[in-house]
């Protein structure tokens, strides 16, 4: 799309398909520089894409905000723990210093004494119960040990290596038999050969007077070795029975069970001697236990002695045991509060580790989302339907008021550029006013006005340095009279844009437009130009 339009390549913007057409306004607009930066910026967000994939799709803002709620509510929640703490603390030793000054200070009241001869009661059946378990696994463990005896015993006696020996014999003989049965059997298979070789002198009339053929002289050699053979089956065949009645022997005496038998014993003892040891640690666990309960029984027996004699009466009893009452129950206020305490000091301190982690994430992973969402709006600007869509939308109008600008009394037709929003198609259109048509369906005349119009008007709105002369190279050649004047009242309106316009024409009648002519004709080998 420049001032030169060369030969045949005058309509080669309107033959273009609407989206080549799109495409090559792009460039003349000089628009390419939006796709190299979305090329630029796909390559670096597939980059990118990978580092996106590690990342979780987390609000840290949210997160962070809940976690600091959370450490809030927990700090606030402790401080309230922590003075009711130190309330039931100082509440707890006034009542330890009215105790004290009490007059019955160091007396018993009389749930103490119930409490405790209750106390060993319970002691008493630990006792007694530890007891029984001690006896029941004295039992045990003395059934046990004589059973190992007996075991002991019986390993001693048992001939284990007359037995070992035995078996590995029966092994022996087990193989040899084996191996003498298969050559009995390749015996018995030469014999059969031999016996079958040495039949056919059966049907031979002639005995041995042809030495010289190989079958007679095989046969003959055969019925030789006949006898031979027979003993060697008969010798293999006694060997064979003599091992099966050594083997059958052995095999009689159930030495495999008897292995089996040994070595159940063995594991037997082995889980015995396992149970035992197991036993014996029990028994000192059991006596262990038994002496702890004893002896917190005899002090239990002291104490109770002890209390019965610094008993109250019944008139302070009552007081007395009010006030042990609110100690008590404080203790367990005042344990119960501590743990509140511990609990609330560890979520805090959870929490304040999860914003941390929190706070850490959002600065990895953060600033690749940011930077992901950057380069996805960026994308989206320089894209085809961004900003060059917009540009392209900016300049439709000045293009066309170009072109109505360049046709206004020369055609009675506007040449219209429309582009499709939603798709890269540009469609161009001839109005008449009352009606219109694409581009594609007009004549000869009116893609050759369209396509010179177009190419001025966008030479005129570029910004890019321009030349100011105009070339056409045979743009003329399908036109007929009628439609030549039209381009010429073209030609000599587009003489205010440019301060040259040459034609190059084979048709007589485009001479009669332009102001000078320049006649090429040719002089044997060579051509002259004459200037008229």
């Amino acid at each position: 799309m420049t001032s030169f339009a060369s030969q045949g390549d005058m309509n080669a913007f309107i033959r273009e398909g609407s989206t080549k057409r799109k495409s090559i306004l792009t460039r003349f607009l000089d628009l390419q520089i939006f796709d190299d930066m979305l090329r630029v910026a796909k390559n670096e967000m597939a980059e990118l894409r990978g580092e996106m994939k590690t990342a979780p799709d987390r609000n840290w803002d949210v997160l962070i905000s809940e976690q600091n709620s959370l450490l809030e509510n927990f700090s606030s929640e402790k401080s309230e723990i922590e003075d009711e703490l130190q309330e039931k603390k100082e509440k707890r030793d006034t009542l330890k210093i009215q105790l004290a000054a009490l007059p019955t200070a160091g007396s018993y009241t009389k749930k103490q004494i119930t409490d405790q001869t209750v106390k060993l009661h319970s002691f008493e059946a630990r006792k007694a119960d530890f007891k029984d378990q001690i006896l029941k696994l004295s039992m045990e463990m003395d059934s046990a040990s004589k059973l190992l005896e007996k075991i002991e015993i019986i390993r001693n006696q048992f001939p284990i290596d007359d037995l070992r020996n035995q078996v590995d014999l029966q092994k022996d003989l087990k193989n040899q038999y084996e191996l003498l049965d298969s050559r009995l059997q390749l015996e018995l298979q030469r014999l059969d050969s031999k016996k079958k070789s040495a039949k056919k002198l059966d049907a031979v009339p002639c005995g041995d007077e042809f030495p010289k053929c190989p079958y007679i002289r095989a046969a003959h050699k055969s019925a030789k070795e006949l006898g031979g053979q027979k003993e060697i089956v008969s010798t293999t065949r006694r060997e064979l029975r003599a091992i099966k009645s050594n083997l059958d022997s052995l095999v009689s005496e159930g030495l495999n069970e008897k292995m089996k038998k040994y070595e159940d014993i063995l594991q037997q003892d082995q889980e015995l001697k396992l149970g035992y040891s197991d036993m014996k640690l029990g028994m000192r666990e059991l006596e262990a236990q038994h002496q702890e309960v004893k002896t917190s029984l005899n002090s239990g027996k002291e104490l109770l002695r002890e209390m019965r004699l610094r008993s109250i009466d019944e008139e302070k009893d009552s007081e007395v045991a009010k006030m042990q009452l609110d100690l008590s129950n404080i203790d367990k206020r005042i344990a119960e509060l501590d743990a509140g305490r511990l609990y609330h000091a560890e979520q805090i301190s959870v929490s304040r580790q999860k914003v941390e982690d929190l706070t850490s994430e959002n600065k990895r992973f953060g600033a690749i989302k940011q930077r992901w969402e950057t380069y996805s709006l960026f994308i989206q600007a320089v894209d085809k339907k961004g900003i060059p869509l917009t540009i392209l939308s900016l300049q439709l109008p000045q293009i066309n008021a170009e072109l109505r600008k360049i046709l206004q009394g020369v055609v009675n037709f506007d040449i219209i550029l429309e582009p499709e929003i939603d798709s890269n198609q540009m469609e161009i259109f001839i109005d008449y006013g009352d009606s219109r048509r694409i581009i594609e369906c007009g004549s000869g005349m009116e893609k050759m006005i369209s396509s010179l119009a177009l190419r001025v008007a966008l030479i005129n709105i570029c910004n890019a340095p321009r030349s100011d002369i105009l070339i056409i190279d045979e743009g003329f050649g399908a036109l007929d009279d009628k439609n030549i004047e039209a381009c010429s009242r073209l030609l000599i309106s587009l003489k205010k844009y440019f301060s040259n316009i040459l034609v190059i024409s084979h048709v007589d009648a485009v001479k009669d437009i332009v102001d000078n002519v320049l006649d090429i004709q040719k002089n044997g080998k060579d051509a002259c130009v004459k200037f008229s």
